[in-house]
């Protein structure tokens, strides 16, 4: 009875696959195989391969990519078959990184928002090339940008994730931190954030456009200061006159749109 016993390949890097030898342990994806089964396992080149001690584990066989078709044919001898697997794994070095963002790469409008709000919550603002100093009363923290998925705080460095930029949630959280820790004034974030959000995508303004709205019945000043002045108000309007003309269509409660565009306009 043959035996398949499946290789991956991992980029750029020579693959090493493990054999159920006699006496050897094989470890699965998982768990341990203990029972002779072979599992699949991807190893890079100078990788140390080490397994959990066992009774009845003596040693791990690597053997190199290159040595493929040789080691297929000794192992056909004995009646098993060694596959090329079609899968590949992404290796550590593929990951997103976490070495700073430099400021200049960011999104100038995005920043600009996080930097508007320190100030006004009484932060201190020092720029460097790869990150910001702020300061309070409390002491002060680093702020980095990475393209990691999560923003992640480690002593005085905070590691913003540059994806929570564009997240108004993710963005008001990031912000509470910083203002717990260095003891900045107690503002409310969330109407804040509203007012100073930019309208680059279709999620910025339709964020903007349900903010507004939602302060509208309580503090109408604040829905008309959400929606804002010159580009940002222009947004809007033109987003509103598409709908009346029937070239859009919203779920949002574009009545109320109307009074607050109309209540802005009176303003100016």
């Amino acid at each position: 009875m043959h035996e398949a016993v499946p290789v991956g390949f991992v980029p750029r890097f020579r693959v090493l696959p493990l054999l159920p030898f006699q006496g050897e342990l094989v470890h699965g994806s998982d768990r341990d195989a203990l029972e002779g089964h072979a599992q699949r396992v991807l190893v890079g080149l100078r990788d140390d391969v080490r397994a959990r001690r066992h009774a009845r584990a003596k040693r791990l066989r690597r053997i190199d990519d290159g040595d493929f078709d040789l080691v297929k044919k000794i192992l056909g001898c004995i009646k098993i078959d060694l596959v090329k697997s079609s899968e590949t794994i992404a290796t550590l070095s593929e990951k997103k990184s976490e070495m700073p963002i430099t400021i200049e790469r960011l999104e100038e409008e995005r920043l600009q928002v996080l930097i508007d709000i320190i100030k006004e919550m009484g932060g201190k603002i020092e720029s460097e090339k790869d990150h910001f100093i702020i300061s309070g009363k409390r002491g002060s923290v680093k702020l980095t940008f990475v393209e990691n998925d999560k923003s992640v705080q480690d002593g005085i460095e905070i590691r913003i994730s540059v994806s929570a930029l564009e997240d108004p949630s993710r963005f008001t959280e990031i912000l509470y931190m910083i203002k717990k820790r260095l003891g900045l004034l107690d503002l409310p974030l969330e109407s804040m954030i509203s007012q100073h959000w930019p309208i680059i995508t279709d999620s910025d303004l339709q964020y903007v456009v349900q903010s507004a709205i939602s302060w509208w019945t309580n503090n109408s000043i604040l829905a008309s200061n959400i929606i804002g002045k010159k580009d940002k108000f222009s947004k809007v309007k033109e987003w509103y006159s598409k709908i009346k003309e029937g070239k859009i269509r919203s779920n949002l409660d574009t009545i109320t749109l109307g009074k607050i565009i109309k209540f802005s306009e009176d303003k100016q």
